[in-house]
């Protein structure tokens, strides 16, 4: 199909992330059936995709069992089920599958390439729009977007003038680039369209906490624990995982999957609080059970030695004394309720969250453009007919887990969906 100039149906992708990726990838697969366009990558970086093989320590958890507008932060969950009831779990795993990757999904749902490697889905990926014939600009950060009568221009750092374009669309991802050091230039592009940012903060993060001398007695360790917090909506969010404790406060994937609701309460000047289950193996009445056979059967042992099979060892010696007992201190030397103390505090251990870590940015962004400028049906701009939004540039963040990959995979399908009939309308 052909504009009424007899020129292809242009496309300007601003972001050679998953999303813009994915969405140049379904368009010149859709190209090859009498739709003729003509897509180009514009991408500020030295390569493309290069987040997305440092996702998952490397492995590339691209999508979740579980995926529901319940894993997803504040407001924006309420305008991103249509997007994520039409392309779910199934649809991610056979979108891959159909490029020649099979999945491998852990029991705890997250899913990843058979090969655990992100290479994989970056070779395919990569592969997949070089054959489609996608223009990729490397290097080309796009400073200022133009709106003409019924076309877009773009101009890159160094002047040059790129267009017209029937559509951009903006994937530029959240404030940071991999590299941390890359400001995503996504924000003030369009804010001369009269779009708005929310606040911005890091997530997926780790936690600094009041209670670091706690923390800093154990840091190093790490265990599983059960995470419990209430929300600023006065929801309770529980989630499970490693629990890793620092200098500074608290880490591991348990925390990360809480991080976007605690950091947002944080930036709302609240001061939240996380309770963590340290024995969430063990039921109280059995913990007490066990506490008083080694009570009637070692007391000329040391604490420490008698409740060893309880915790790591710097956990158990910063919790102990967190309640007045020493751990090298003989087992008799304290009365059964100190025991039931101890016991108590692991089983409801509460941690006062004061932010992020000091310097860290976080895995991903939270915060973005504001969500009630653009159409959560095929998320283009009720500002600027033509534009488009997708991934994490847009104020929707997902916790840990393979759920910010996956909106990028499903907002890219929403937005192809929208260019091709935008395209087809205009034959």
């Amino acid at each position: 199909m052909l504009d009424h100039q007899g020129r292809p149906y242009r496309v300007a992708i601003i972001g050679g992330g998953a999303s813009g990726v994915c969405l140049a990838g379904l368009l010149a697969n859709r190209k090859g059936q009498d739709l003729p366009l003509d897509v180009e990558i514009f991408e500020q970086g030295e390569d493309i995709l290069r987040k997305l093989l440092a996702t998952g320590n490397g492995r590339c958890n691209f999508t979740n069992r579980d995926i529901s507008p319940n894993h997803y932060t504040g407001k924006s969950r309420e305008d991103i089920s249509q997007v994520l009831e039409e392309f779910g779990f199934e649809e991610a795993v056979a979108f891959f599958q159909s490029l020649g990757m099979p999945s491998k999904v852990l029991d705890s749902g997250m899913a990843y390439p058979a090969t655990m490697k992100a290479e994989t889905p970056v070779s395919l990926l990569k592969a997949w729009i070089k054959y489609g014939g996608v223009g990729v600009h490397l290097s080309c950060e796009i400073r200022s977007i133009e709106k003409e009568v019924g076309n877009y221009r773009v101009r890159d750092r160094e002047g040059r003038d790129w267009g017209p374009y029937q559509t951009v669309v903006l994937a530029t991802g959240g404030a940071y680039g991999i590299g941390k050091k890359e400001w995503s230039r996504g924000y003030s592009l369009v804010k001369g369209l009269g779009h708005r940012l929310t606040p911005i903060y890091p997530a997926i993060c780790s936690l600094a906490v009041q209670e670091s001398t706690l923390c800093k007695k154990a840091s190093g360790d790490k265990l599983e624990a059960d995470l419990r917090m209430i929300n600023e909506g006065g929801e309770v969010k529980a989630r499970s995982g490693d629990l890793l404790f620092t200098d500074y406060g608290i880490s591991g994937m348990g925390v990360f999957r809480l991080s976007n609701d605690l950091m947002a309460m944080a930036a709302g000047g609240k001061m939240p609080e996380v309770t963590v289950d340290l024995l969430p193996h063990l039921a109280p009445e059995e913990g007490k059970n066990a506490l008083i056979t080694i009570f009637s059967q070692r007391k000329e042992w040391r604490v420490e030695e008698a409740l060893a099979g309880f915790l790591p060892r710097k956990i158990l010696r910063a919790g102990l004394e967190e309640i007045g007992i020493r751990p090298e201190d003989r087992f008799s030397s304290y009365p059964f309720s100190h025991y039931e103390n101890w016991l108590s505090f692991c089983k409801s251990l509460t941690f006062h969250i004061k932010g992020s870590r000091k310097k860290d940015h976080g895995q991903v962004t939270c915060g973005g453009l504001a969500m009630d400028q653009v159409d959560p049906w095929n998320l283009e701009s009720m500002l600027s007919k033509g534009l488009y939004f997708m991934g994490e540039v847009l104020d929707v963040q997902g916790e840990c887990g393979g759920y910010n990959l996956h909106w990028a995979w499903a907002s890219a399908h929403t937005v192809f969906r929208a260019i091709v009939k935008e395209a087809e309308d205009k034959i």
